[in-house]
């Protein structure tokens, strides 16, 4: 199951994707935009006008419109500041945990009409060093606060969802 079959139409979530990868991104934005969303897409190559630009089209993203934001994790860090954001796709593989809390909490800040968090966690558990890096990960969810809703499948880079909130 893909990032782009995951996410229903309409979309009704405020999405962020991660990844680690800027040519990952560019190809989750191509394959978002042939399903008929129009990301954002937030990475290194863009210039600090550029940016700025960008962040205040999603900050101004009515309610009712399609929220998808793409970026790579180490481009996101500090200063990114969305709390619309209520779905991250985390499609890359980590690790360190202070990385994934800082990841997650772009999801878990106070929002009017956020109800419930989501997250789908991909990994390829065909892999053993990434299914390793899975299992670590599950313990950080867990402390966060969110519930295993669907544990990932035997099938490749089929993704974990994991709830916070409300049902």
């Amino acid at each position: 199951m893909s990032v782009i079959t995951c996410l229903p139409s309409p979309l009704k979530r405020r999405c962020l994707i991660l990844s680690q990868w800027r040519a990952h991104c560019r190809l989750l934005a191509e394959g978002l935009a042939k399903a008929g969303k129009a990301p954002f897409v937030l990475e290194g190559t863009l210039g600090k006008k550029d940016r700025t630009m960008l962040l205040q089209c999603i900050q101004a993203t009515p309610h009712e419109d399609d929220l998808v934001v793409i970026a790579t994790g180490q481009y996101l860090g500090e200063g990114f500041d969305c709390p619309q954001i209520d779905t991250l796709f985390l499609a890359f593989p980590i690790s360190f945990k202070g990385k994934l809390v800082q990841y997650v909490g772009r999801t878990l800040r106070t929002y009017e009409g956020k109800e419930r968090v989501l997250v789908y966690d991909y990994a390829d558990v065909q892999v053993p060093v990434l299914k390793a890096m899975h299992l670590r990960r599950l313990k950080t969810y867990k402390t966060l606060g969110f519930t295993h809703t669907e544990p990932a499948s035997l099938d490749m880079m089929a993704p974990s969802l994991f709830s916070a909130g409300g049902s």
